[in-house]
């Protein structure tokens, strides 16, 4: 569409082939038609190429899954354990991490975790306990520890 355009265009302007007369044709110099021609090729190839829809972008990689662990710490009585600190160890060392009980009992590791087998430990002044688990890209929704007296645990 734009190149019959480009021809019109140098036409009207008065780059016709020599010889060629029209109403308004003014005679000039070769090279200032040849100037004239030139800016006018360059407009229309930059609007051609701005007319011309860009390739679409790759997609972004995927990101990996970022889904917190929640859970919560109940003594064997089914209370909620405020202030227990918690952590989580992966079997190959690469990731601990600590947290504490807020005072409803509740904790979360906010980060994206590699899958792996974990042990959550549980220690609080009173009670303790831990349990081991395997956690991969489907995180459970809350996870429920329950912690015992210290003094009802066998030795370390």
């Amino acid at each position: 569409m734009l190149r019959p355009l480009l021809a019109a265009t140098l036409l009207a302007a008065g780059c016709a082939p020599a010889g060629a007369h029209c109403y308004h044709y003014q005679p000039q110099s070769f090279g200032a038609a040849m100037a004239q021609a030139l800016v006018i090729g360059i407009g229309t190839a930059v609007a051609e190429d701005l007319a011309r829809p860009s390739p679409p972008q790759p997609p972004p990689p995927p990101r990996p899954p970022h889904s917190p662990l929640f859970g919560t710490v109940r003594s064997e009585s089914g209370e909620r354990v405020a202030h227990a600190e918690v952590t989580l160890r992966g079997s190959t060392g690469f990731v601990e991490l600590q947290t504490q009980t807020d005072v409803g009992g509740r904790f979360w590791f906010p980060m994206p975790l590699p899958a792996d087998w974990y042990t959550l430990a549980v220690e609080d002044e009173s009670a303790a306990g831990q349990t081991r688990l395997w956690l991969h890209d489907r995180r459970p929704a809350i996870l429920d520890v329950t912690v015992r007296p210290r003094d009802s645990l066998p030795p370390d």
